[in-house]
């Protein structure tokens, strides 16, 4: 249970063994002070950047999902647009052809 202490919340929370020799090693890497009692490296500053870290991704990925929707939406409507488009122009393109065919005729035969 999470408990509020001023303006921060301390929280228990359980890491694969893996991933916290990961996140030590970030933190000993990034010059963390070693606790004075425990003698092990502190890892809270290391962990808060990496969650804003993670926090500002996911919130970038979830804009550019909302963009590739948007995008794939426009490209849905700009497909449908192109579609009636050639609906129209077909027949009238068909005609120019067949005119100018029988003009070319035409003066082939008159020669």
């Amino acid at each position: 249970m999470p408990t509020q202490e001023g303006r921060v919340t301390r929280c228990d929370i359980r890491v694969p063994n893996e991933l916290y020799s990961q996140i030590e090693a970030l933190a000993t890497k990034k010059g963390a002070r070693i606790h004075h009692r425990s003698g092990k490296v502190e890892v809270t500053g290391t962990i808060l950047e990496l969650l804003k870290l993670g926090l500002s991704v996911s919130d970038h990925a979830a804009d550019m999902s909302d963009k590739l929707s948007d995008s794939q939406e426009i490209s849905g409507k700009v497909s449908d647009n192109i579609s009636e488009i050639r609906e129209q122009v077909t027949p009238i393109i068909n005609e120019s052809v067949q005119a100018a065919i029988v003009s070319l005729r035409e003066e082939v035969l008159k020669k």
